[in-house]
């Protein structure tokens, strides 16, 4: 009997040794390589300016955290700044050249998906948004623009921490902190022309 379970399981392992086989390890091309690449440096950009502008408040003392010793001094050299006092963004911090690239490609798929063109998309913003002064990294948005929803064109991009939103100002993307109620970063010309 026992030598029946055995020859059983032997036959078992023996069918199924051809389908692990044939399991093969799933090679990025050089393009999903890139976006993943671009896409890690943008979740990066992003953590560390809230980190920086967010999170970091006070002091954390030794033993509270699991952290080297290096960063936990680095955390609080960061707590002894005011927040007024903090570096402020610069436009293309977060939007760098690799993450623009991608970010594009990635709006002009979800337009195309979604069968919209540019062109109307631009022509049914309000007047404000149309002559709005160009949007300036660090400041505040211009009164009456960048508050329409855009969930479908941003479906395709990473998620936010709550603090940060996507709005979307003429045909610029913007980064914008709820919080501070101030522009992070700014795509230019996010919206393609086709």
């Amino acid at each position: 009997m026992f030598a029946s379970r055995l020859l059983f399981c032997v036959a078992a392992l023996a069918l199924a040794a051809p389908s692990f086989a044939t399991i093969t390890r799933q090679v990025m091309t050089p393009k999903e390589m890139r976006e993943h690449r671009a896409v890690s440096n943008f979740l990066n950009a992003v953590d560390h300016y809230v980190v920086v502008h967010h999170r970091v408040t006070k002091a954390i003392e030794p033993g509270v955290m699991c952290l080297p010793d290096q960063t936990l001094a680095e955390i609080n050299e960061l707590a002894d700044i005011p927040f007024d006092a903090r570096p402020m963004p610069q436009e293309g911090d977060i939007f760098a050249p690799d993450v623009a690239e991608i970010f594009r490609d990635r709006i002009g798929a979800a337009l195309r998906h979604q069968g919209i063109n540019v062109w109307d998309l631009v022509a049914e913003m309000n007047e404000d948004e149309l002559m709005a002064s160009p949007v300036i990294v660090a400041t505040p948005l211009p009164w009456g623009v960048g508050d329409r929803t855009i969930g479908y064109l941003t479906a395709g991009l990473p998620s936010l921490p709550e603090e940060l939103e996507y709005r979307l100002v003429a045909r610029d993307l913007v980064l914008f902190d709820l919080r501070a109620n101030m522009v992070v970063d700014v795509l230019r010309a996010a919206l393609p022309v086709y």
